[in-house]
C-alpha cells in the first residue's frame, strides 16, 4: 500500500492493487504525532477493504481462415482464449466471464449462436474486415473490445453481356476486341482479354488477329453466332456470344468465265461475245443478266470496236488487236478481261488446265497424257473430267486453304485465278509472295497453307498418304521466275520451269504446266430456275458460231465455237435475236450492207445450256488463256484498267470490287 500526508493535514491511504479484506493480513500504516514538547509518540492505522468486483480484461484477436465471397464460421473460445478478469487469477477470489454478444461487422454481416460466430463477408469483399464483441463476468461486469477478420481474396469470375452486329458474307468484317469487351468487367480490376472463337450456329469462319476477332460469313448467310472465351488472366473464364442476326449480302465483282462466242472472223472483221457472270445473281447467256448491267470495250490498240449490247464487233488488223472488257454491276462492282483478238479463234473444243508440278524423285517432271485415264472435277459438276497428269512419282502445289490434307477443289490446284494478270499458274503463286522478293517461302503469309499431292496411283482422288506439307518434305523456298522454255509432252504443256530449294541446301525443278483435257460438248438442258422468261429482260445479240477458218469465205453451217453443240433443235429456251446488222439472208452465207461485211447466223439461233454449264465449262474454257501464254506471258497493262488483287490473298475486300481475266 501507499499512504501520503497531505498539504490539508489529510492523509491518502492507497491499498496494494486489488487487495482486500478476503487476503490474508490487514492494511496497515505507522504515523507519529508530536506536540513539539514531548517526544513524539507513534501508532498504527488499520483498515478494513470491502472487495469489489472487477471488469473482465479483454484482448482483441485477429482471426484467419476466411475466404472472399464463402461464409465462415469460429468458436467463441477463439475469441476468449486471451480474455481473463482480475478475481479469477486470484487464489482467494472466484469469478468467471462469459461471452456476451457481438456485432458491427462493416463489410458483411457477423453474428454468433450456440458457442459459435458466423460470418459472411459482402460479395466480392476481400482484407481485414473489424467487428466488436463482449464479455461479462459473473457479477454483471462486463467489457468490450474490437477484434478483426483477415479475409482471403479469391478470383472472380469476368462479368458478361452477350454482343449483338451486322456483317457482309463472303468478305471478313473487323470487330474490336475492345469493343467486344467494353460492357464486360471484372470485380478485381484484372485485365480482359478473348480467345478461342467458334461458329456455334450459321457456316462461317472466325478467327483473331491482333486486336479484332474477324468474321467471314458464308455466301447467304442469314444469321451467324459466334461463341468466344473471355477470361481475365488468372483462370477465371466465362463464355460469350457474338450474335450476327443481320448479314448483308457481299457485292461480287462480275467475272468472265472465258466463254466465247465467235459469230465470223476474217483478217480485218470479227464479231464475239463472251460470257460474264455475277455471282450475286444473272449471267450474260440467259434471259435474266440480274446484277450485271452492262458490258463495255476499251478502245483497241488497232481498229475500231462497235458495242452491240453485249456483242462486239470489231473491224481493223485482228492479228495485232487487243481489247479489254469490263462488266459493270448494279453495285458499281467491275471485272475485266483481256482479249488477244487474235487467238479468238483457238481451242476447238480441248481444254488446258494450269498447276504447278514439282519434280520428287530427281528424274525431271514427268506428265502423262489423256491415254492415261486420269480423270479429275476440275468444275465441280460432280464428274470428272478427262485430263493430262502428273507422273505417279512427281506431285502437284496445293493450295490446301481449308488445311483439310484432302484435294476436292480446283481452286487447290489452279493458281492464277489468285493474281487477275496472271497468264499461268506460276505467275499466279505470285500473288502470295507477300514481301515481294521473288521467292515464295517461310516468310510470306500463307506458306503454312501450301503442300503437295503426289497422286501415287493416279486416281485423281488424295488418298491416305499421298499429301504433305511443304515443311514435311523439308522444302523451304520455291523461286518465282521462270525460265519460259516452252515445250509439249504427252499432250500436256511445259510452259517454263524453275527451282525449289530444302532445307538441306539441295535444289529440285519445279513446273509450271498446262495439262490437256479432253474435248466437251454443251447439250441442250431445260432449267427454268436458271432462265425465267417471265421475267426475261431484253434478249441479248444473236450468239453466232466460229468460222473454221478466220481468213476463208463463211458457208451456212458453221462449226460452233469450242466446246459449244448447238446442232440440237432447242426445245427448253426461246429464241435469241440477232442485232439488226447482224442477220443475214437464209441463202447467203456473207451478205454486204452498205459496203460492209455482216455476221453469219439465223434469227432463230438460241443457247442451248444454262448456268449449270456454264460453271461446268468456265475452267476448260481458260485453256485459250494458258494456250498463248508462250508469245505473250505478261499481260500488257492499260490505261485506265484498275486490277484488284482478290481479298483473300491480299488486303480485305472493298465495297467496289474489281476483277480481271486474260484471253491472250
Amino acid at each position: 500500500c501507499r499512504v501520503d500526508l497531505q498539504g490539508d493535514g489529510s492523509i491518502r491511504f492507497a491499498p496494494e492493487l486489488n487487495f482486500n479484506n478476503l487476503y490474508p493480513g490487514q492494511a496497515s500504516f505507522r504515523y507519529t504525532v508530536t506536540d513539539g514538547i514531548s517526544d513524539p509518540v507513534t501508532a498504527v492505522a488499520f483498515f478494513d477493504i470491502e472487495p469489489v468486483n472487477d471488469a473482465p480484461i479483454l484482448q482483441g484477436e485477429r482471426i484467419a481462415g476466411a475466404v472472399e465471397d464463402n461464409s465462415f464460421a469460429f468458436a467463441m473460445t477463439d475469441l476468449l482464449a486471451n480474455d481473463t478478469d482480475v478475481e479469477m487469477a486470484s487464489p482467494y477470489e472466484e469469478d468467471t466471464i462469459a461471452f456476451a454478444g457481438v456485432w458491427g461487422a462493416g463489410h458483411g454481416n457477423i453474428s454468433s449462436d450456440s458457442g459459435t460466430i458466423y460470418y459472411t463477408p459482402n460479395a466480392n469483399f476481400c482484407g481485414v474486415e473489424t467487428f466488436s464483441y463482449s464479455v461479462v463476468d459473473s457479477y454483471g461486469a462486463g467489457s468490450v473490445v474490437q477484434s478483426e477478420i483477415y479475409v482471403e481474396p479469391v478470383n472472380d469470375y469476368p462479368v458478361v453481356q452477350d454482343e449483338h452486329g451486322e456483317a457482309e458474307d463472303s468478305v471478313w468484317n473487323y470487330y474490336s476486341i475492345d469493343g467486344l469487351l467494353s460492357n464486360d468487367f471484372d470485380v478485381d480490376g484484372d485485365r480482359l482479354t478473348i480467345h478461342s472463337p467458334r461458329v456455334r450456329v450459321g457456316d462461317a469462319e472466325v478467327q483473331i488477329s491482333g486486336g479484332d476477332l474477324m468474321l467471314k460469313p458464308a455466301f447467304r448467310e442469314d444469321r451467324v453466332i459466334v461463341n468466344y472465351t473471355v477470361s481475365d488472366g488468372h483462370g477465371g473464364e466465362v463464355e460469350s456470344e457474338l450474335d450476327i442476326m443481320s448479314i448483308r449480302e457481299h457485292n461480287f465483282a462480275p467475272t468472265f468465265s472465258g466463254l466465247y462466242a465467235i459469230a465470223w472472223k476474217n483478217s480485218y472483221t470479227v464479231w464475239f461475245n463472251f460470257h460474264a457472270e455475277d455471282k450475286n445473281g444473272g449471267n450474260t447467256w440467259s434471259y435474266d443478266y440480274g446484277d450485271i448491267v452492262a458490258i463495255s470495250a476499251s478502245a483497241p490498240n488497232v481498229g475500231q470496236i462497235t458495242d452491240e449490247g453485249v456483242t462486239f464487233k470489231f473491224k481493223g488488223d485482228t492479228s495485232k488487236a487487243s481489247v479489254v472488257l469490263t462488266a459493270v454491276d448494279q453495285g458499281g462492282a467491275t471485272g475485266s478481261i483481256y482479249i488477244n483478238i487474235a487467238h479468238l479463234s483457238k481451242g476447238d473444243g480441248n481444254y488446258i488446265y494450269s498447276p504447278v508440278v514439282l519434280d520428287l524423285d530427281g528424274d525431271g517432271v514427268e506428265l502423262q497424257g489423256l491415254a492415261a485415264g486420269v480423270g479429275f472435277d476440275w468444275n465441280l459438276d460432280g464428274e470428272a473430267e478427262g485430263t493430262g497428269w502428273a507422273g505417279k512419282d512427281d506431285g502437284f502445289l496445293v493450295y490446301d486453304y481449308d488445311h483439310d490434307r484432302v484435294v476436292r477443289y480446283a481452286g487447290e490446284l489452279a493458281l492464277k485465278e489468285y493474281d487477275p494478270g496472271a497468264a499461268t499458274d506460276l505467275e499466279g503463286l505470285r500473288a502470295f509472295d507477300t514481301n515481294r522478293d521473288g521467292t515464295f517461302d517461310t516468310r510470306d503469309a500463307e506458306w503454312n497453307s501450301f503442300g503437295v499431292w503426289q497422286d501415287k496411283n493416279s486416281d485423281g482422288l488424295t488418298d491416305e498418304g499421298e499429301f504433305a506439307g511443304l515443311a514435311e518434305l523439308a522444302i523451304s523456298s520455291l523461286d518465282l521466275q521462270s525460265d519460259e522454255n516452252f515445250r509439249e509432252q504427252d499432250g500436256n504443256i511445259v510452259y517454263g520451269t524453275t527451282t525449289y530449294w530444302k532445307t538441306d541446301g539441295t535444289a529440285g525443278v519445279l513446273a509450271d504446266v498446262g495439262l490437256g483435257g479432253e474435248t466437251l460438248e454443251l447439250t441442250e438442258v431445260e432449267d427454268s430456275a436458271v432462265i425465267d422468261v417471265s421475267a426475261a429482260a431484253e434478249p441479248l445479240g444473236e450468239l453466232l458460231v466460229e468460222s473454221p477458218r478466220a481468213d476463208s469465205e463463211p458457208s451456212v453451217e458453221q462449226p460452233a465455237p469450242s466446246g459449244l453443240d448447238m446442232s440440237a433443235e432447242p426445245t427448253a429456251l426461246p429464241a435469241i435475236a440477232a442485232p439488226e446488222e447482224q442477220k443475214l439472208e437464209a441463202d447467203s452465207p456473207c451478205t454486204s450492207v452498205g459496203g460492209e461485211e455482216t455476221s453469219p447466223g439465223s434469227s432463230e439461233m438460241v443457247l442451248s445450256f444454262d448456268d449449270a454449264e456454264i460453271n461446268r465449262l468456265c475452267l476448260q474454257l481458260i485453256s485459250d488463256m494458258a494456250g498463248s501464254s508462250v508469245d505473250e506471258p505478261v499481260v500488257p497493262a492499260f490505261a485506265g484498267l484498275d486490277i484488284i488483287v482478290p481479298e483473300y490473298v491480299a488486303a480485305p475486300a472493298m465495297e467496289i470490287e474489281h476483277d480481271s481475266l486474260s484471253i491472250v
